[in-house]
């Protein structure tokens, strides 16, 4: 791989983008036992608060 993008230019001219995958029908859903519940997934902020709030990290800042 080269060190520059001048170099990574190069390297790659001429080369073709392959063809997109579908991966819709490929997805598998929520396993069927267990207590998972679908939702919303979290931000990195509310990971940090609960984070703290549970004590799992000793220097906030």
């Amino acid at each position: 791989m080269p060190s520059d993008y001048g170099g990574f230019r190069e390297k790659v001219k001429g080369l073709k983008v392959r063809e997109s995958v579908m991966v819709v029908d490929q997805l598998r859903g929520l396993p069927a036992r267990g207590d998972v519940e679908p939702g919303e997934i979290p931000s990195l902020v509310e990971i940090r608060e609960y984070m703290v709030i549970c004590e799992c990290v000793s220097d906030v800042t």
